[in-house]
């Protein structure tokens, strides 16, 4: 895989969300548009912060000790966002889900078709 790889992932999750908020603005779902929304950001968000945890622990420098109370510190963020969202705004928990499994998604299909084109080009 090369280093664009994690940049393709951001560029086509942003992609296929927005395909699937047309649909939902096509056929005026506005709580599914804001739960897609909502949990497509939240998706970017959690892998971009995975992203830059891993930058950090793998660069030699004091910062890393600090690092890992931040990891903690995330998912209970993630939790506590979850349930104002649910709680408070009354968001759609399918949409939230689905716009969060997105970017899960959009990783899986990459990689796979990676691996098929690396069998391919061997034979």
């Amino acid at each position: 895989m090369d280093t664009d790889f994690i940049t393709q992932v951001y560029r086509t999750t942003i992609y296929v969300a927005l395909v699937f908020i047309a649909l939902c603005l096509s056929q005026q779902l506005w709580a599914w548009v804001l739960g897609l929304s909502a949990g497509t950001l939240l998706g970017l968000g959690v892998v971009k912060s995975i992203e830059l945890f891993v930058e950090y622990a793998l660069t030699p420098s004091q910062r890393r000790l600090w690092v890992i109370p931040l990891v903690l510190l995330k998912y209970i963020g993630i939790g506590l966002l979850l349930y104002v969202l649910l709680r408070y705004f009354g968001l759609n928990p399918i949409p939230l889900a689905a716009g969060f499994s997105i970017i899960y998604l959009v990783i899986t299909l990459k990689a796979v078709g990676h691996i098929i084109l690396q069998y391919l080009e061997k034979e």
